[in-house]
């Protein structure tokens, strides 16, 4: 277990996103519970003998974040990891967007993920390689978080427990291959214009679908950076979208779980 500095903690916390396989192991360590900011930033931390670091956080009890650090240099904007947490489960693709040192990304599902790491267990993280080059396998150990992932977590009003992680499904922001957009949900240009306090902002919504392949259930996964104006205006906007098969053009079953990206571009 390796003890985690104020000074790589505060850095942390300021990041903003932007064949044969290696495996690199560590030992079994503890989540350590930060408090910043007065109170503005709730952080549970742990960083492992390996170079990883996994931090989920709580920014002025609205923006969570899940960030993981030491991974190998990406010149990529998003980046798909392989995650698996806990002895037996499956590895999942897990989508996730690149940090401004490219070494470190921000989940797109980071409350699932986080009440993933809260059982504790082996964390298996896969790094495809680039250019041919091998894959990278990170292999750690934790103990069960009952209190600082658990209070980061209650710091933002975040769930302690979803029925909706029981599915298991991969976190990727499109659409699952046998469904496609009848009609796709647009935010107003307007409104967005009016709420918009950064160039580019990330949203990506979860959804079950509904009769007439209609959504139902929409959420905010994540929001890079975080904008409450805009979270409610791509909300309101789930409202219009309409789904279908792909090959019969009819209304998907309900209650299958979908998720999809809103990338907005300021100009």
């Amino acid at each position: 277990m390796r003890s985690i500095s104020s000074a790589f903690i505060a850095i942390a916390l300021c990041m903003a996103p932007a064949a044969a396989v290696s495996s690199q192991d560590s030992q079994s360590n503890d989540w350590e519970l930060i408090n910043t900011n007065r109170g503005n930033t709730v952080a549970a931390a742990a960083q492992f003998d390996n170079g990883i670091t996994l931090i989920a956080r709580c920014q002025n009890r609205q923006a969570f974040d899940l960030l993981i650090g030491g991974l190998p240099d990406s010149s990529a904007k998003r980046r798909t990891l392989q995650v698996g947490v806990g002895e037996n489960s499956r590895m999942r693709n897990v989508e996730w967007l690149s940090g401004a040192d490219r070494k470190s990304a921000f989940s797109l599902y980071p409350m699932s993920l986080a009440r993933d790491l809260m059982r504790g267990g082996t964390i298996r993280i896969r790094v495809p390689g680039q250019n041919g080059a091998p894959s990278t396998l990170y292999v750690m150990e934790t103990e069960p978080s009952v209190t600082a992932i658990a209070e980061t977590l209650t710091a933002c009003d975040k769930p302690l427990v979803d029925p909706r992680d029981a599915r298991e499904t991969e976190m990727l922001e499109e659409l699952p291959a046998d469904i496609e957009w009848a009609r796709r949900p647009m935010p107003s240009p307007d409104a967005i214009g009016n709420a918009a306090t950064h160039l580019e902002t990330y949203v990506v919504v979860s959804c079950l679908t509904a009769e007439g392949g209609a959504l139902k259930d929409c959420r905010i996964e994540s929001a890079n950076p975080f904008n409450e104006r805009i979270n409610r205006i791509v909300l309101d906007a789930s409202r219009n979208g309409r789904l279908r098969l792909k090959e019969s053009g009819e209304a998907p079953l309900p209650d299958r779980e979908i998720s999809y990206a809103v990338p907005i571009f300021i100009s």
